[in-house]
């Protein structure tokens, strides 16, 4: 049988974490070919995510070792928890540069790939925040809804060019050092932290050629936390 990904160009952005690790390791074992790029860790391309220029410059050289991109899975690390009386206006800049900026940034730099390939997929991560906010995630709360935003409308954008956009809301992590965590945990359908493997699958389904009618989506992949 046929890999479900196979020979597909993928490039990632993330934070070069646990998460990352999962969701390119899910991936390449469905026959992707992956690039990751971070800021830190061991990403095939360092990258500033905040920085716009040097962004296009690392999608650009991703997709060059590739030989193309065929997908583009935006999974940046979550901003800092900050409450309007704690926040700085560099953490308030910087939060919407790595978590909707890049996702602006790496799209348009992709979209010359996507037309040579005859069309793509787009997954970004937000987060269950977006739909049930809670006191000092201010920065979490306009992240995410910021990504959902975009995502919407670089679906409208790209959708005569056979590129599908969509969006992930996952819950908290369960490697998280996040105070929340347990709480959380316990307010969801499923009462358990999340695990890397249960966003990988989705995303993977949202690469995959099963969903090619769907775009414009955000998938509440949180354990029935927020139900829709």
């Amino acid at each position: 049988m046929t890999p479900r990904h196979a020979d597909r160009r993928v490039v990632l952005l993330g934070d070069a974490g646990e998460l990352a690790t999962a969701l390119a390791g899910r991936l390449a074992a469905e026959g992707a070919q992956v690039r990751t790029i971070a800021g830190d860790g061991a990403a095939d391309v360092r990258c500033d995510l905040a920085d716009a220029n040097a962004l296009a410059t690392a999608v650009a050289a991703a997709g060059d070792g590739l030989g193309g991109i065929d997908a583009l899975v935006h999974a940046p690390p979550p901003p800092p928890r900050r409450s309007l009386s704690d926040l700085t206006d560099d953490e308030w800049h910087r939060a919407q540069d790595v978590g909707v900026g890049a996702l602006l940034h790496a799209a348009r730099a992709a979209r010359p790939a996507f037309a040579a390939a005859g069309g793509g997929r787009i997954v970004a991560l937000s987060s269950a925040v977006a739909r049930q906010s809670r006191p000092g995630r201010l920065l979490d709360v306009v992240v995410a809804m910021g990504v959902i935003g975009l995502v919407r409308a670089l679906a409208s954008e790209l959708g005569r060019e056979r590129v599908t956009v969509n969006a992930i809301a996952p819950s908290l992590h369960a490697r998280s050092a996040d105070p929340d965590l347990a709480e959380v945990a316990q307010s969801q359908a499923i009462p358990r932290a999340q695990l890397p493997g249960d966003i990988a699958g989705t995303v993977s389904f949202l690469l995959s050629d099963d969903a090619a009618f769907v775009t414009g989506q955000t998938f509440q992949v949180d354990g029935g936390l927020i139900p829709i």
